[in-house]
């Protein structure tokens, strides 16, 4: 094989020039067909890197948030893919060719989802893969603190509700801490308020969910126990001077009870009921006062008593006046006549006639049996007396004058 190469050295100057210069002419006409293979080659489709036939930004958003999906060449339906289950999720807009569009995401869990461009029913294998989505669990809704009243709490939030979000409620207090105590399952589309009924007195944190998932910020908020509620009346507020009445009465949301006012000194009773005034001679006012959870309530009735009647005149007594005769002392006792004999309703009455007790009562022998006509008053102090006969207050007689030594 040595035998068959050229000694280059051998060569004359002219030959060796000669073998350069068809040297240099070969590797340029090689470097030529290389380049006319490059130039070929990248005019097929394919045989470079194209650009991507749809694209999105941001790549990572928050539930419920935004995106711009731009087309390379792709449009049709705007389609997002589970990627952790290959299910289609939503058509979430449509792409027009070579144009681009802002789309906003339905509430999803957070997770990796794909978004496509093509139809709809053809999934992931027959359209065009525009990328991988990362959907974030930050909040979208925002839930303001409720407005409490007795045992409801009325929520508001923004934006509407999408149909897919439920308001959950859990407990705060110590025993039952996370415990959830109210789900208002899907609020209907639209509406931007729920209101949680019959509540019990605690403390509590709620907010919206998607699923298992917060869509919001959580809000904590306290109902506390119902004040009572207390009314008091009587059967009649007018009575007659020294009667009675029936006091009535209810309350709600209380423990304990009391009423004061007449004999009642905050005499307990029942959270409701009733019971007698007692007699009673003057207007009196009756306060009830019940106590709970939630504090406490007063009511108040006043019960009017009318004017004691007026004293019934004394009449005469059947009979007419008596005479009463002078009387008769003997030692200490007094003797007295009168006429006519006694109806059984008059009473002899002997009166001081001293400086220091002038007028003072010192003998009142009572009621004279019917048909007497004499009567004594015995151990009769030393002193000066005036007598007479009286029916109850009124003298039915003369008076009589005079002295017991």
């Amino acid at each position: 094989m040595s035998n068959n190469l050229i000694n280059f050295h051998h060569l004359t100057k002219s030959q060796q020039n000669t073998v350069v210069v068809f040297g240099m002419s070969a590797v340029s006409m090689l470097f030529m067909g290389f380049l006319v293979v490059f130039i070929i080659l990248a005019g097929k489709p394919g045989s470079m890197a194209a650009a991507p036939a749809c694209s999105f930004n941001p790549t990572s958003v928050p539930v419920g948030g935004s995106l711009t999906v731009v087309s390379g060449g792709a449009s049709g339906n705007i389609n997002l893919q589970s990627n952790s289950n290959s299910q289609l999720v939503n058509v979430i807009g449509d792409l027009p060719k070579n144009g681009s569009v802002g789309v906003k995401l339905p509430v999803v869990p957070k997770g990796s989802y794909t978004i496509s461009v093509g139809h709809a029913k053809l999934g992931s294998n027959g359209n065009v893969l525009c990328g991988t989505l990362n959907v974030t669990d930050q909040t979208y809704w925002v839930l303001g603190l409720p407005v409490v009243g007795a045992n409801t709490a009325a929520f508001s939030f923004t934006p509407a509700s999408n149909g897919s979000i439920s308001l959950i409620v859990r407990s705060n207090n110590s025993v039952s801490s996370g415990t959830v105590v109210y789900d208002s399952g899907p609020i209907a589309s639209g509406q931007t308020r729920v209101s949680w009924s019959n509540a019990s007195a605690g403390s509590y944190s709620a907010a919206l969910y998607f699923g298992s998932a917060p869509v919001s910020n959580t809000v904590s908020f306290t109902i506390k126990p119902p004040v009572p509620t207390v009314s008091i009346t009587a059967a009649s507020t007018n009575i007659p001077y020294n009667t009675s009445t029936t006091l009535i009465w209810n309350s709600a949301n209380a423990t304990a009870c009391t009423i004061s006012g007449g004999w009642f000194n905050a005499a307990s009773v029942p959270t409701s009921g009733s019971i007698s005034t007692g007699n009673i001679t003057a207007t009196t006012t009756y306060t009830l006062t019940c106590t709970g959870l939630g504090g406490s309530a007063k009511s108040s009735v006043a019960v009017t008593v009318q004017a004691p009647p007026s004293p019934t005149p004394t009449p005469v007594p059947t009979g007419g006046q008596w005479t009463l005769s002078q009387a008769t002392v003997s030692g200490s006792t007094v003797t007295f006549n009168l006429t006519p004999a006694s109806n059984g309703n008059v009473s002899l009455i002997v009166k001081s006639n001293n400086t220091v007790s002038n007028g003072t009562v010192v003998y009142d022998i009572g009621p004279i049996a019917n048909g007497w006509t004499q009567v004594s008053w015995s151990n009769a102090p030393a002193g000066s007396y005036s007598a007479a006969l009286y029916y109850a207050t009124t003298a039915v007689s003369n008076t009589v004058n005079f002295n017991v030594q």
